[in-house]
């Protein structure tokens, strides 16, 4: 696609979801920014920078009304969450290489620092006396997402962005994010850099006063189920997606590219395969009106094909070998990843 006459800059931020929205955090927390982190937002624009808002783990996870409870790693350590986390994760390491591929910039991902979730360098885990302490390490969302882009070896630095003062400096955080925005900025191959924001108090001497015992699950549905729109938009979504609707659950579904062909593993344990030499189309299925995960839609010779979520456990390696299909088309992948409608996107057809 020609890009005369198009004026975007063509650098993108990935920020953690309360970033712009403060609203999702825990009832108790929010404190000087009341909707959004707006020095951080302001940065953003004056230096060109787009921003892709990423999904909130723990809102997808337990919804709007989680309770505070002791806010550290130990409180969402559990195999669910950290499949909800290697969910999103996933989908994000597709959608930056995405990007990446199509010539875009990607200068970091920003996390938030004293998060249990999002952290970068400074975690909130229990202490001794069951007190709530920051230490060196990251959040269980973020942990997900570095070993995520590790695994396709996506060099990008991620920075935390302090949600308290005692998490460290905003302006120290804010100063290493404009050196990252600077034109023809690279950052040094090897080791995924981590970023801490500033120096700030010890992280062993931060410390809150002692919390109480740890609620039960909340159990509200959350934002996503009261956002579901009307029925009739829900039944035009369905139509178009037929017998493949069970798959809006990635959890127990993954894909393998193994000797030259792609391999669905679904969740009753049947197969699916389609030969890479045999493909014919790749397209991306979005259904928002139903607020499911989009498909991959890979079609072979005859009736072979292959329906998968995004999202699902191998799909960054087989985002690679789908990349490398004589013009592949990346645009149309960014399109899917940012669709806000029920649409269908083709990246690639066989001439």
């Amino acid at each position: 696609m020609s890009q005369s006459g198009d004026s975007r800059s063509r650098i993108v931020v990935f920020a953690a979801h309360c970033l712009l929205n403060q609203n999702v955090k825990v009832q108790g927390l929010v404190d000087e920014h009341p909707a959004a982190v707006m020095p951080l937002l302001r940065l953003l624009f004056d230096r060109g920078a787009g921003i892709v808002q990423m999904p909130c783990p723990e809102l997808r996870e337990l919804g709007l009304g989680r309770p505070l409870g002791t806010d550290t790693r130990e409180q969402y350590d559990t195999p669910s969450y950290r499949q909800t986390c290697a969910r999103i994760a996933a989908e994000l390491a597709a959608q930056i290489s995405a990007f990446l591929a199509a010539g875009y910039r990607v200068p970091c991902v920003l996390g938030v620092e004293g998060s249990p979730s999002c952290s970068v360098v400074r975690a909130p885990v229990l202490g001794p006396e069951k007190q709530r302490v920051l230490r060196p390490g990251s959040g269980l969302f973020i942990e997900a997402l570095d070993a995520e882009l590790a695994r396709a070896q996506l060099d990008v630095p991620l920075i935390g962005v302090p949600e308290t003062r005692e998490a460290g400096s905003l302006e120290e955080a804010l100063g290493q994010i404009a050196s990252l925005l600077e034109p023809r900025r690279r950052a040094p191959v090897g080791d995924k850099q981590r970023v801490p924001a500033g120096p700030g108090p010890a992280a062993e001497d931060v410390v809150t006063a002692p919390l109480g015992p740890e609620p039960e699950p909340d159990t509200h549905p959350g934002m996503a189920e009261a956002a579901r729109p009307p029925p009739s938009e829900q039944s035009a979504a369905r139509s178009r997606l037929g017998p493949e609707l069970e798959l809006r659950e990635p959890r127990a579904h993954r894909v393998r590219v193994e000797a030259g062909q792609v391999i669905s593993e679904r969740p009753d344990h049947s197969t699916e395969r389609v030969r890479m030499s045999d493909l014919q189309r790749v397209e991306i299925q979005t259904f928002r009106s139903m607020g499911i995960q989009p498909l991959w839609v890979l079609t072979g010779l005859g009736d072979a094909k292959v329906v998968l979520p995004m999202g699902l456990d191998g799909e960054t390696e087989l985002l690679v070998k789908l990349q490398q299909l004589p013009g592949f088309d990346d645009e149309a992948l960014v399109e899917a990843v940012s669709s806000t409608a029920d649409e269908t996107f083709v990246c690639w057809q066989r001439p």
